[in-house]
């Protein structure tokens, strides 16, 4: 069984396999299934309009470990593009919809509910007391 690694050099828009064979920058289904698993610890930060450029630079070092080598702007590309088709897939407008190879990981980062460590739902409190209480913490605060 033969496995081949992609490796996308910096800057350039062009990969190369280790044998210098040029391979055209493309992502790979494993390189793939390598950035999502590499996502999965910043659902919360993906969740918002403007993904913070950290996330992306985060990614790219793990993937670099691994042996893919992505910048951030990479990276980010295609997951504008993950999300775009995963949209698609929920819509129906995709012929595989749910059974898309990547819908169950882009729906874990994406729809799922996020849980904090222990395994539980995060709810956010804000415990003011009653009405009242607030209202006269905010009259004397001022």
């Amino acid at each position: 069984m033969c496995t081949q690694k992609t490796y996308l050099i910096r800057g350039s828009g062009t990969a190369q396999a280790k044998g210098s064979e040029k391979l055209g920058g493309r992502w790979d289904a494993t390189s793939t299934d390598h950035l999502l698993s590499s996502l999965k610890p910043y659902r919360r930060e993906l969740r918002v309009r403007v993904v913070p450029r950290f996330v992306w630079e985060k990614s790219s070092q793990t993937l670099e470990a691994l042996g893919y080598i992505y910048n951030p702007e990479q990276i980010a590309k295609k997951m504008r593009n993950l999300k775009q088709d995963f949209r698609n897939a929920k819509l129906g407008k995709r012929k595989d919809g749910k059974d898309w190879v990547y819908f169950k990981n882009m729906e874990l980062l994406y729809d799922k509910p996020l849980e904090n460590d222990s395994g539980q739902c995060a709810t956010v409190v804000n415990d003011v007391g009653s009405y009242d209480s607030y209202l006269n913490s905010n009259i004397t605060s001022n």
